[in-house]
């Protein structure tokens, strides 16, 4: 029974913390995964909450964003079908993040991935191993598809391209609205 209340005690409190790393700031976060050991540079915006134990194994540079689902693991779990063999085998690897870097919603960056400055992984992406500076990848397994540059070329030749960031919602809907509508009809939305 004590077992038990043990038990149920270190999982609220697992739970308590969880929610609380979720739903707190930015700079809590970033502080907490700097107290762990991560190397972590400035002006970064971290939203995922699920990073491995081995924190002190991951350098995130400066101007990096982290979405929300997105986890970064640093240990090879699949290791566990040869504990018949030795138990106390594990695995461990780094991941390394360059500056000026955005990781999409639900990525997942394994053990021993580098990557470069300037980077994109889009969204629900798997990386592992070296991508280079000025990359855009994608995929399962994360793959480069263009440079930054020609990223950067296509957004700015997108149509829809405005400054939104300081817009009310309102002013944003009534933005957004027209321009996707007129789009429709010129048939350039979906070119």
């Amino acid at each position: 029974m004590i077992r038990f209340i043990k038990n149920l005690i270190s999982k609220i409190s697992d739970d308590i913390f969880v929610f609380l790393y979720k739903n707190l700031n930015n700079s809590y976060r970033i502080n907490t995964l700097r107290k762990l050991g991560a190397r972590i540079g400035e002006r970064c915006r971290i939203h995922c909450v699920s990073i491995s134990p081995e924190s002190y194994l991951i350098d995130i540079g400066n101007d990096v964003i982290i979405a929300h689902g997105s986890k970064l693991i640093t240990h090879e779990g699949s290791i566990c079908i040869f504990h018949h063999e030795n138990p106390n085998l594990d695995l461990f690897g780094t991941i390394k993040i360059g500056n000026n870097c955005f990781i999409g919603m639900s990525c997942f960056i394994l053990p021993n991935s580098i990557i470069g400055n300037n980077c994109i992984i889009g969204a629900g992406s798997v990386v592992r191993g070296k991508i280079p500076d000025n990359s855009v990848v994608i995929g399962n397994p994360a793959k480069v598809i263009m440079t930054t540059e020609a990223y950067k070329r296509s957004v700015f030749a997108n149509p829809i391209l405005h400054e939104y960031k300081n817009l009310s919602d309102k002013d944003k809907r009534k933005i957004l609205l027209e321009r996707f509508e007129s789009l429709k009809k010129s048939s350039k939305l979906y070119a």
